[in-house]
């Protein structure tokens, strides 16, 4: 008798020693997923539509943006810095996309906003990973703005042309943040990334609600 409710006493606290390091390691993971988000900016592009034409569109407005605002964002030192400067030129920005839009013929309404935006799990160039999440962003939408998304990074400076130093992950992120961000090669890794996945989806549900 007496070892049968030691036994359960033991087992009673094996649980909850479990639960406490599952409950630390996804606390640990998300704290290193906003640190990501906090020092990221993003780009992101909407096509009007799926159809070839609107989506070679989107291209050609990608590659005009990026041509012409390569200085403004190549000198942001910071995360923060990006977003203030994409708000300061966001008429510029709407102009460039519009004037590219009427280029090649189509009379699309073009809009541009700075702000929050949900983003499933990305992966850039085969090396960069970034968890599913909300992340500050340049969003800009051509017409209807129901088209398939092109994305990339304004600070660290992944978009801008090989003519201007970039800024690396590494320059902004250092640690378990920075590995989050890397192709995950172990289990544990892929157990992180997995966790961070989960949580942040639900929490984006719970501010739609």
């Amino acid at each position: 008798m007496f070892n049968r409710k030691k036994l359960l006493t033991l087992s009673v606290f094996l649980l909850i020693a479990i639960f406490f390091s599952v409950f630390t390691s996804a606390a640990l993971a998300l704290e290193d997923s906003n640190k990501v988000k906090e020092e990221v900016f993003r780009l992101h592009i909407k096509a009007n539509s799926d159809s070839g034409e609107d989506q070679a569109l989107k291209l050609k407005v990608r590659d005009r943006i990026l041509a012409e605002t390569n200085v403004i964002f190549a000198n942001a030192k910071s995360s923060k810095e990006a977003m203030t400067l994409a708000k300061e030129n966001i008429a510029l920005l709407t102009d460039i996309a519009r004037d590219e839009i009427l280029k090649n013929g189509y009379s699309y309404n073009v809009s541009a906003i700075v702000g929050a935006s949900y983003f499933p799990t990305k992966e850039y160039e085969g090396n960069i990973f970034l968890p599913a999440g909300d992340y500050n962003a340049l969003n800009i939408f051509i017409g209807e703005g129901k088209g398939k998304n092109w994305w990339c990074m304004l600070y660290p400076s992944i978009c801008v042309s090989s003519s201007i130093k970039k800024t690396k992950m590494s320059d902004v992120l250092k640690g378990n943040a920075l590995e989050l961000t890397k192709p995950a090669k172990t289990e544990k890794a892929k157990l992180r990334f997995k966790t961070v996945e989960v949580i942040n989806n639900l929490f984006s549900k719970i501010k739609k609600h």
